[in-house]
């Protein structure tokens, strides 16, 4: 198949200011022009994320992520000798938006890869655009499971996140340490109910005699848990799962401790910046650990926090970490493909083990639905001098699979073909 042309051309991008932790999303009335003087030796990456709208804080930090990785193999020449240009784009946290400028990216743009995006709903709009343009996806921040089901897998798109199934199995060591009676919360979506109901199966099969005393979903975005949690403390639970996503994560938290909640809370998983939100209440908490600064298991984490605190003056979060892995998942396997054709290099990312990721000691991506598969690190918030706030692993699962479905059964087969 032969390479993608690279235009030339003037363009208008969207600038990005951060600094000790404050984000500025730049306008759409703020766009300054760019000149982009295009080559057929550079490789294209078109990268998405929301740096405005309700996500932005997300956005942003993996707009950085993805950001410090292309700087990063810049430094060292670039890939097999050409150097990446990287087009950010903004999603605005919006479905049309993002797919419009999906299509700026490869219409206009000519990328070879894009990568990127916070929600699942702007993933599924972009399933069948980049089926049909065939062009690579690596999608590096989006959780919902259906995203590799029928009738969304397809052949051109990689979900970098772990199952969420696989996330909730975290909860099983608190599980077996502070009690058997839990209540389960998260936001009323698609994927909050999803998470509830994994994390309930998968305390169920590391405690069978546990008890389901609730499970409530308030809407997403919500200030006042104070109803929801006078029910759980009526439950008296002996832990809480807390599914919770951005500001109703830390409200979530902070409220309950404020109104006497003295269970056990575990939550979906960890994210540094709202940590550092929630301040002292956040220790003692448990939660999956998809990207830990300073991992035991992988010392080159802690060597890439720090150029990202000396680069963004704040330490990354997780959707920092997973917007970095996803330049790596492309383009380590564009080095070893020595090509930027796409159907080598989807050869190549359904073949090839990724060694020593910031996120994971192993890290590969399903051949039969393009899910990851990586550690899980099940960890617990504790006062840290360096990060404040940071973590301590309780367990490490190098290969949490046995709760996925089975490859030869995710029914992707037609879909998967080109």
């Amino acid at each position: 198949m032969p390479k993608k042309k690279i235009d030339k051309g003037v363009n208008r991008r969207t600038f990005l200011k951060m600094g000790s932790g404050a984000m500025v999303a730049v306008g759409a009335n703020w766009f300054l022009p760019n000149i982009v003087l295009g080559s057929d030796d550079e490789i294209r990456l078109g990268a998405l994320a929301a740096l405005s709208g309700p996500v932005a804080p997300f956005g942003v930090e993996q707009a950085n992520g993805i950001k410090l990785a292309v700087e990063q193999y810049n430094e060292k020449g670039g890939i097999n000798g050409r150097k990446i240009k990287l087009l950010l784009e903004d999603t605005e946290s919006k479905k049309d938006a993002g797919l419009a400028n999906t299509r700026k990216l490869v219409e206009r743009d000519k990328v070879h890869f894009l990568t990127g995006v916070c929600l699942s709903s702007i993933v599924m709009a972009m399933q069948p655009y980049i089926k049909e343009k065939k062009t690579i996806f690596v999608n590096s921040n989006s959780g919902n499971d259906i995203l590799v089901k029928p009738p969304h897998c397809n052949r051109y798109y990689f979900k970098e996140l772990i199952s969420a199934w696989t996330i909730t199995l975290a909860i099983q060591e608190p599980a077996k340490r502070v009690g058997k009676k839990w209540y389960f919360m998260a936001d009323n979506y698609t994927h909050g109910k999803e998470i509830v109901d994994y994390a309930q199966k998968s305390l169920k099969a590391a405690v069978p005699d546990a008890e389901i005393v609730g499970a409530d979903f308030p809407n997403l975005g919500e200030s006042n848990y104070a109803p929801y949690l006078t029910k759980v403390m009526a439950a008296k639970p002996d832990g809480l799962f807390v599914g919770t996503i951005g500001a109703g994560y830390v409200r979530t938290i902070k409220q309950a401790r404020q109104m006497g909640l003295d269970c056990h809370l575990h939550t979906f998983c960890w994210f540094h910046p709202l940590a550092m939100a929630i301040g002292k209440d956040i220790v003692g908490t448990t939660t999956a650990a998809l990207y830990i600064p300073n991992n035991p298991k992988v010392p080159r984490a802690r060597e890439i926090a720090d150029l990202y605190k000396k680069k963004f003056g704040h330490w990354p979060s997780t959707m920092a970490g997973e917007g970095f892995n996803g330049v790596e998942c492309i383009f380590e396997a564009v080095k070893k493909a020595g090509t930027t054709d796409t159907e080598p290099v989807i050869e190549t990312m359904e073949s090839m083990e990724y060694k020593n990721t910031i996120l994971s000691p192993s890290f590969r991506f399903r051949k039969s639905d393009h899910q990851a598969i990586r550690a899980l690190f099940t960890a617990e918030a504790v006062k840290d001098p360096t990060f404040t706030y940071g973590l301590k692993v309780l367990r490490y699962q190098p290969n949490p699979t046995e709760y996925l479905v089975p490859g030869d059964k995710t029914g992707c087969d037609k879909y998967m073909k080109f």
